[in-house]
């Protein structure tokens, strides 16, 4: 149950990451190249695979990324959560109490993240053939053989009511789904970032059968390895997995989304202070590949990530409004959303907004200093270099470049295509941004609201 607490309470598991610290003291010119060389190649089924060898560790970090993410839930918001999560509760061999005992016994860990268009299985195991085969097995056995029983889908189902019933209770939760469900009433991605209630309790454990024949095919998978192995191991190891997986099904591209419509939306909820979201939608979604996506991550880096931020410095250091504000730039197949998201003292939750409103304006006709551009390249520099030190999160990574339909050279030319980016190349993407389609969502006590306070000239 605790990975159906961690993702459905979080909810957005890979959509809205955390903040990270800066890079001051990074010098990008006397940076050497990533040198982490992408294998691609595609498998008999046409299962494309991502390989990075790497020998320093005696371990390996797979990830199984299936098209088979909450936008695929259609009436059911839901069901593809209580399918990956009743996966692991025994398979066609073996009860769920003997599949953990295996795992248990071999020392490898299996995690399952579920997003709006992806989920996803990993394995972590040592390389050793006396560990990792039968690890994998145990792993085809989870994604192609499940027992999805009908006792395991009741007490999962029970499971997943009771962390959507936590979500339910919680102020940032609700504002994220309402924003989406403002932004797409009618469309797929409405219940990208949760299930409901009445969509959990209508699923059966036929429906459960049949999205898992159709999404967790072969044809439908994208796999990222990373570690000690040679590429002919990786190759075997490939085609195992999608050999023992469903065939023939793949999910088609998401349909365009509704021309959004800006509202102001107040859920009411008890407490001290109000949660505020603003929901910016792109005029048109973004390839993650282009340039122009890459400014808006530097955009977004510039405006709303880190202690450095202008949104930080405007609400927290110069006026002490909050303790916290961010920015995600969240990249769908058929949209690119800009999300904004604080906490506010509930008497100045209208005048928060229009002054976050302000500030994105200001940003969005000026464009980021240099000084700003620099600091957002050190940042984003810094953060590329963590993940592809560390074997696990490179995995992760390659999947992300999988999703993103990112070429093999990505990660060796990302610091330079950092450095190409102009100012005016953030200022040209940053009007891609749709103020008049801005939904705006609060939660928590309804109060007589106020101005703010007058700005302090000490950091808070």
């Amino acid at each position: 149950m605790n990975d159906i607490i961690r993702s459905e309470s979080t909810q957005t598991t890979g959509i809205i990451p955390e903040q990270f610290s800066s890079t001051r003291d990074l010098d990008l010119n006397q940076l050497e190249p990533i040198s982490k060389p992408v294998q691609h190649w595609h498998t008999q089924s046409g299962t494309s695979v991502r390989f990075v060898p790497s020998h320093q560790l005696a371990l390996v970090d797979l990830v199984l990324e299936f098209k088979a993410g909450r936008a695929l839930d259609g009436d059911s918001p839901g069901l593809s959560a209580l399918t990956l999560y009743t996966l692991d509760e025994g398979t066609q061999a073996l009860t769920a109490n003997q599949f953990n005992e295996r795992l248990e016994s071999l020392g490898v860990t299996i995690d399952k993240r579920l997003r709006a268009e992806h989920a996803s299985v990993s394995l972590r195991s040592l390389s050793d053939s006396a560990v990792l085969e039968p690890a994998v097995d145990l792993l085809i056995g989870m994604v192609a053989q499940p027992a999805l029983s009908d006792a395991a889908v009741a007490r999962i189902k029970r499971q997943v009511l009771a962390a959507q019933a936590a979500t339910d209770a919680s102020a940032r939760s609700r504002i994220r789904d309402e924003a989406f469900r403002q932004l797409f009433k009618g469309h797929a991605y409405a219940h990208a970032l949760s299930a409901t209630q009445a969509g959990i309790a209508s699923i059966n454990v036929d429906a459960v059968k049949t999205f898992h024949q159709r999404a967790y095919s072969a044809s439908n998978l994208q796999i990222s390895l990373v570690g000690d192995l040679s590429r002919a191991q990786a190759e075997t190891l490939a085609e195992r997995i999608c050999q023992a997986l469903p065939q023939g099904w793949t999910a088609i591209d998401t349909p365009p989304v509704p021309a959004p419509v800006a509202e102001i939306i107040h859920v009411e909820q008890a407490g001290a202070s109000d949660t505020a979201l603003l929901a910016v939608p792109l005029r048109h979604p973004l390839r993650a590949g282009t340039q122009t996506y890459l400014a808006m991550v530097m955009a977004n880096q510039v405006l709303g990530v880190g202690m450095e931020s202008r949104l930080m410095r405007t609400l927290r250091q110069q006026r002490g409004l909050t303790y916290d504000v961010r920015s995600t730039l969240i990249p769908l197949q058929a949209a690119t959303i800009l999300v904004i998201e604080w906490e506010i003292d509930a008497r100045y939750n209208d005048a928060s907004q229009d002054l976050v409103s302000e500030v994105l304006s200001q940003f969005i006709t000026q464009g980021p200093t240099l000084p700003e551009l620099d600091l957002a390249r050190r940042q984003l520099a810094g953060t590329r270099l963590r993940e592809v030190a560390r074997n696990q999160t490179l995995s992760r990574l390659l999947a992300k470049m999988g999703q993103q339909d990112l070429p093999d050279d990505h990660l060796s030319t990302y610091v330079d295509r950092l450095l190409s980016l102009t100012v005016d190349d953030v200022r040209q993407a940053l009007q891609l941004l749709d103020l008049d389609a801005i939904v705006a969502v609060s939660a928590g006590p309804s109060l007589d609201q106020q101005p703010l306070p007058a700005p302090t000239t000490t950091d808070q």
